[in-house]
């Protein structure tokens, strides 16, 4: 058996070497399919299919806190809802807090701005995570313990992992802070910012009723994620009654981490998967064809070995051997191609896209792109060995094969419309795609998109004794920046728009109380300074802008975006009105109303906004905001230079530019374009080969036929003509079938998709003609070839 097996494969070498035409196309077309497979598949592997990096991570749930009546559906918990939840839910048998945040390392010229979090001493034990070095937090580390743990990358890179630095103090925001501990060095954040270092989280010991703690709980033994909801569910209306007013209408909401961290990239990384999942099979059905193709040109070759007393079963042996080889290196060769095309699309995926450090060719992948195309090997190898035993051409041995058999052309049709079919459906997928981006780049994000530089600045803690103090280190800056060649304006947020960063405050009017609504209203709250709105190009609809004058001392003072003008006072101006605050007591004059700013993201409604001044809330750090006729890397350095002669120890980092905001919101929308549309085009071009494939075939089959009508006088476009019209029929009928399938997958992706109806029937009537055009050009090379064919060396041949 084995030696016959070996026989097939050396016969199988021999034949695919003497055939290099079949042998190169058939492996380069299972080489992009397998290889687009592999990459994308790779992608959704490493995010959507391997388990996350915890102890018995099925366990793991992410809770937020949920408020409907105030339209905050994810939000984070008190310290007090904290330990409560903590220690009276049965359901879970840890939970862990944390808040995201960003420190100072070092002092003087050698400060660092380190990205970390504050944390609760039952979050690593949450997660199941240890130490690589000393120990992690515990619960009998006071309020005000300052020490902090370090993530194994920081220790690694800033201390070359020395055991030693355990128990040195360093200095954060000014403070010092005791190192106690290293993290293990597979211990991934949840939210992928790539924490360096983790604090006590009883830093902020006045911070108790506060909402900034994130929670992730470990379920208990034997309890479903449903029991676990149930159960806060039971508890919440409790605790709010027991923790008092900022805790009434809050309840906890929740679902698996995995799925937390996955959020909203599961819907895209499945359509690409389908859409490459499309061109694997337009590779398999391309290869089935050539596979066909040669198979019917053979059947005189198999015919002779019948005859002269080979068995079947040897021969269909022998042409299965050789499409499984073609399979196996077809698939190996993808693999490689894979690892490459990953390698690109890790450069340049959007930087939100999770558990990018997953991501990798293993052996996962591996097996199922060899599998992949060992199946569509043997496949193809069954299908041509199948329409030989049923072909009705026994006359070959002397007709000289001028018939191939009709059902032999009638499959190889068959197989070249179902191409079409599929590859169409790419194309309009992937005009709708591009369609939906260019709406999506269109969008009014309210403010000047025009490039500005941004830079953050965390001021050190000797300007942050005071409010005033604070306030006059920025002004300094501000008229610093400002002095420097080139510069138009500047000014300082504490949150750039369309970055999804923020802090929630909440307001009400005196109407609303009146009208017995007395909950405030929550609203995104900005701090900025007085040319904040003229540097960004934010309109002011009403009223004024912060002056110099607005003190803490002259009245808190607030601007309100447009929606929230018209939220808070439906029937009349905000401006001069004063706010009333969650509590019932006086609040802001409402000075100006301004144009609504994207803030979440470019898809989304623009989100309810007020805006303080940097005189009259602390804050750090801030961003500051440069605009000039000059954003070279020159300006950074002298902006850079000037912050530190006012502020020494200073970090500046983040630096970029407000197009960057943009380019950053639409990131995720623009790659799945570039992506789809990269697909459609490769399975467009594959079409193309499957046609001009069969076509060259069938001319050669039909070169007496074809002579034998220029001899006695056909003329050139009836030549063409006979020639294309088989392929009028297959890219007919493939466009009907192709179309049919886009009408019935359009409603599936049109969650995907951004002022775009998902029938767009400019879309899908371009998409057929641009297809159509391509299949034309390639049915016209074949014909027009079989067009010159000298009808006297046709018929010496014969």
């Amino acid at each position: 058996m084995f030696s016959a097996i070996a026989q097939d494969l050396k016969f199988a070498i021999r034949a695919l070497l003497r055939q290099r035409a079949y042998t190169v196309a058939a492996l380069l077309v299972l080489t992009l399919g397998v290889g687009a497979n592999g990459a994308i598949f790779s992608v959704t592997n490493g995010i959507l299919l391997t388990p996350l990096p915890y102890d018995q991570p099925d366990e793991l749930v992410r809770l937020w806190a949920s408020n409907p009546e105030q339209d905050l559906p994810r939000f984070s918990f008190t310290k007090l809802e904290f330990d409560a939840y903590r220690n009276r839910t049965a359901a879970l048998a840890e939970l862990g807090g944390y808040f995201g945040d960003s420190f100072t390392i070092g002092v003087a010229d050698e400060t660092e701005r380190l990205t970390g979090a504050r944390v609760t001493p039952s979050f690593f034990p949450t997660l199941g995570t240890g130490a690589a070095a000393g120990r992690l937090f515990l619960d009998s580390d006071r309020d005000d313990t300052a020490v902090a743990v370090l993530a194994h990358g920081l220790w690694t890179r800033r201390y070359g992992a020395d055991p030693g630095v355990i128990g040195d103090a360093i200095q954060v925001d000014g403070r010092p802070v005791t190192i106690i501990g290293v993290a293990d060095a597979g211990f991934r954040d949840i939210d992928g910012e790539g924490y360096e270092i983790f604090l006590h989280h009883d830093y902020r010991t006045t911070r108790w009723t506060a909402r900034w703690l994130d929670l992730v709980g470990r379920l208990a033994p034997s309890v479903t994620e449903e029991q676990l909801y149930a159960e806060l569910d039971a508890l919440a209306p409790t605790l709010g009654a027991e923790l008092g007013r900022r805790s009434v209408g809050w309840k906890p909401v929740g679902v698996g981490l995995h799925t937390a961290i996955v959020g909203d990239t599961r819907g895209p990384l499945l359509m690409l998967q389908a859409v490459v999942g499309f061109v694997l099979l337009i590779a398999a059905v391309n290869l089935a064809n050539l596979t066909l193709a040669r198979g019917v040109s053979r059947t005189r070759e198999t015919e002779l070995k019948l005859a002269i007393g080979a068995g079947k079963a040897r021969i269909v042996g022998a042409v299965i051997s050789e499409t499984a080889l073609i399979g196996i290196i077809g698939g190996l060769l993808g693999v490689l191609l894979s690892v490459v095309g990953v390698k690109l699309l890790i450069r340049n995926a959007p930087a939100e896209l999770p558990r990018v450090e997953s991501i990798s060719v293993d052996s996962n992948v591996l097996l199922v792109s060899l599998s992949l195309a060992l199946l569509a090997g043997v496949l193809a190898g069954i299908l041509a060995v199948w329409k030989q035993a049923h072909s009705k051409s026994f006359n070959t041995l002397t007709s000289g094969g001028a018939s191939s058999g009709r059902a032999g052309n009638t499959a190889l049709g068959t197989l070249v419309a179902t191409e079409f079919a599929l590859a169409l459906t790419l194309v309009i997928a992937s005009g709708l795609t591009v369609k939906s981006f260019v709406a999506l780049s269109h969008v009014d994000t309210g403010f000047a998109n025009s490039d500005a530089m941004t830079m953050r600045i965390a001021l050190p803690s000797t300007t942050l004794s005071s409010m005033a103090a604070t306030a006059t280190a920025l002004d300094q800056i501000l008229e610093a920046t400002k002095g420097l060649p080139g510069v138009e304006s500047a000014a300082v947020t504490a949150f750039l728009p369309l970055t999804g960063q923020g802090a929630i405050g909440s307001l009400n009017s005196a109407e609303r109380v009146a009208a017995g609504n007395e909950e405030a209203i929550s609203l995104q709250q900005r701090v900025v300074s007085d040319d904040y709105f003229a540097t960004l190009g934010i309109e002011l609809l009403e009223g004024r802008l912060f002056r110099p004058t607005d003190t803490p001392e002259s009245g808190a003072v607030v601007l309100v975006s447009r929606s929230a003008a018209e939220t808070l006072y439906p029937r009349g101006s905000a401006v001069g009105k004063v706010a009333v605050r969650n509590d019932g007591e006086t609040g802001p004059t409402i000075i100006g109303v301004v144009d609504d700013v994207k803030h979440v993201g470019l898809e989304t409604e623009s989100e309810l906004q007020y805006y303080q001044s940097h005189r009259q809330w602390p804050w750090n750090p801030y961003y500051l905001i440069i605009r000039g006729s000059d954003l070279s890397p020159t300006l950074a350095s002298a902006a850079m230079a000037r912050i530190g002669e006012i502020t020494t120890g200073t970090p500046v980092y983040d630096i970029g530019t407000t197009g960057d905001l943009s380019r950053a919101a639409s990131a995720a929308p623009r790659f799945n374009a570039i992506v789809v549309v990269g697909f459609a085009v490769v399975a467009l071009l594959l079409a193309a080969v499957g046609i001009f494939g069969v076509l060259s075939f069938l001319v050669s089959q039909r070169q007496r036929e074809l002579g034998i009508r220029i001899a006695i006088g056909a003329q050139s476009g009836q030549i063409i003509g006979t020639v294309m019209r088989r392929s009028f029929v297959w890219m007919a009928g493939g466009t009907i079938v192709g179309l049919a399938m886009s009408l019935a997958l359009a409603r599936v992706v049109s969650s995907l998709l951004f002022g775009v109806n998902p029938i767009d029937y400019g879309v899908f009537v371009g998409a057929a003609i641009l297809q159509g055009t391509v299949g034309l050009i390639a049915s016209f090379l074949p014909a027009r070839r079989a067009n010159k064919l000298d009808p006297v060396r046709v018929l010496r041949s014969d």
